[in-house]
């Protein structure tokens, strides 16, 4: 039976096989501090996945669970040689789109990634600006059912 937990596993190693090997990707358990993406930036070019929300869920039988997940990538890139944080970033928000839809991230537990449910987030501010980061929020509804 696979679990939640398994679920962030899969989609955050399809995104990591997705992208440059250069990009951090790894799992996140949710929104950033601002000392994490302080820390993050020192990387240039870093992916989190997390599991935002569960908005709907059902169980049917028992124990079998079906779910809708909210998931995002939040993109975090700083100034680098090869380029400014804005257009690195960017960059990557762009593979990503080009990736998620329709994805099940080669498990038969997760349903494809809708595509009319990807949004896109420019989450600057002027305290990210300040630290000398791009930050952008990529969501997308997956389907997830357990047995």
């Amino acid at each position: 039976m696979a679990t939640l937990h398994d679920a962030l596993i899969e989609i955050t190693t399809g995104i990591k096989q997705a992208l440059d090997p250069s990009i951090d990707v790894d799992q996140h358990p949710g929104r950033f501090t601002e000392a994490e993406l302080g820390t993050l930036v020192l990387k240039k070019r870093a992916v989190r996945v997390a599991i935002e929300a569960v908005p709907q869920v059902s169980v049917n039988g028992p124990g079998a669970i079906q779910a809708q997940l909210l998931m995002s990538a939040f993109v975090i890139c700083g100034d680098s040689a090869v380029a400014p944080r804005h257009q690195a970033a960017l960059t990557i928000v762009h593979q990503l789109l080009g990736h998620i839809p329709h994805q099940r991230w080669g498990t038969q537990y997760l349903r494809p990634a809708l595509p009319a449910s990807l949004t896109v987030d420019n989450l600057y501010n002027g305290e990210i600006d300040r630290k000398g980061i791009a930050l952008w929020g990529v969501a997308w509804q997956q389907g997830y059912q357990d047995k």
